[in-house]
């Protein structure tokens, strides 16, 4: 398993080849959510390892939910919180 700074780093490194699964414009929180299921979903099934998820900088809910729904998914093996409004996911 890759450690959190690690996943920063490689994500930086290769952001032009992650996948991006872009919440930022969702109607509403429970739509993102269900949003991020689906696509991380996809994104498994295509054996990628790291995605790209942009919430977009806000009140910081729907960061905060998306980091409880994280942490609950067993296909996310790691993450990392970024500074403007993303987060990078090992999963």
């Amino acid at each position: 398993m890759v450690h959190m700074q690690d996943i920063t780093t490689i994500a930086l490194e290769n952001d032009d080849k992650i996948p991006v699964i872009d919440l930022h414009e969702s109607d509403n929180i429970d739509s993102a959510l269900e949003q991020l299921e689906k696509e991380l979903f996809s994104y498994y099934q295509k054996g990628e390892k790291y995605i790209k998820v942009v919430h977009g900088i806000g009140t910081g809910v729907l960061e905060e939910k998306l980091v409880e729904q994280i942490k609950l998914n067993p296909l996310i093996k790691d993450f990392a919180i970024g500074k403007s409004g993303y987060l990078f996911l090992e999963i």
